[in-house]
C-alpha cells in the first residue's frame, strides 16, 4: 500500500494545496474582521481590516478593496477565501486549474483578503504551472548528486513553512501575549514571514528532486 501511495503522489501537488488553503484561511480571516466592523462605508480603497475595538497591538493590518462596504467587503472575502482554499485542494490540478487559482486569489485581493500574502500566491502559482510539466528544467538545475538528498525534505519542510505562514497569520491579527510593543511585532511577524518564503521554496524545489529521482527509478 505503501508503495502505491509513494507511486501517485504529487508532491507538487501536495505543496500547492497545502499553501494554497493556509494562504486562503488568511484571506477568511481578513474578511472575518471586516464584517465585524459592520455595515458601514470603507474610507477608499485602502482600508484597516481590524477594527479599533479589536486590535491587540498598534496594527489594523491593511488590506485593498473595490467594495465600498466593510460588511459586504467581509463577505466577499470570506467566499472567495473559501472558493480558493477548496479550488486549491480539488481542482488546482485540473485543465485550466492554476489560472483559476491565480485568479481566486486575485479576487481574493480585490475584495479584502489582505496584500501581505502576495508574493506567496504568485510564487505557489508560478511553481503549481509546472506540476505536471516535463522535469527538463529541474534536471538541469538540480544535479544527480543532490537529487536523493533535497527528494526526501518536502514533507518535512512544507508544514514548518505552513505553521511559520499560520504563525505569522495570526500574530498579526491577535498579537503577542503580554505585550504591545510594536517593533518586536513586527520582527517577529517579518521573520516567521521570511521563514515561510523561504521554506515554501525549498519545499518545491525538494518536490521536483523528489519527481526526478522517481523518473529515474522507472
Amino acid at each position: 500500500m505503501n508503495d502505491i501511495v509513494k507511486k501517485r503522489v504529487n508532491p507538487v501537488r501536495v505543496v500547492t494545496a497545502v499553501l494554497g488553503v493556509f494562504l486562503a484561511v488568511a484571506g477568511i480571516q481578513h474578511g472575518v474582521f471586516e464584517t465585524l466592523q459592520g455595515s458601514k462605508a470603507t474610507p477608499g480603497l485602502i482600508i484597516q481590516s481590524i477594527g479599533l475595538e479589536y486590535q491587540r497591538w498598534p496594527n489594523g493590518d491593511e488590506a485593498f478593496t473595490l467594495v465600498p462596504n466593510f460588511l459586504a467587503t467581509g463577505i466577499c472575502a470570506i467566499a472567495a477565501g473559501l472558493a480558493a482554499a477548496a479550488w486549491s485542494v480539488f481542482f488546482v490540478h485540473r485543465r485550466r486549474g492554476r489560472l483559476v487559482f491565480l485568479l481566486l486569489f486575485v479576487a481574493l485581493t480585490l475584495v479584502g483578503g489582505g496584500i501581505g500574502f502576495i508574493p506567496f500566491y504568485l510564487c505557489v502559482w508560478a511553481y503549481a504551472t509546472r506540476m505536471d510539466k516535463p522535469l527538463s528544467f529541474w534536471g538541469r538545475v538540480i544535479r544527480p548528486g543532490a537529487r536523493k538528498a533535497l527528494g526526501v525534505l518536502w514533507p518535512a519542510v512544507l508544514p514548518v513553512s505552513a505553521l511559520c505562514l499560520f504563525a505569522a497569520t495570526e500574530i498579526s491579527f491577535f498579537g503577542l501575549p503580554g505585550t504591545s510593543d510594536e517593533g518586536l511585532h513586527m520582527t517577529v511577524i517579518y521573520s516567521l514571514l521570511l521563514a515561510a518564503f523561504v521554506l515554501l521554496h525549498v519545499s518545491y524545489i525538494s518536490g521536483f528532486a523528489w519527481k526526478l529521482r522517481k523518473r529515474e527509478a522507472g
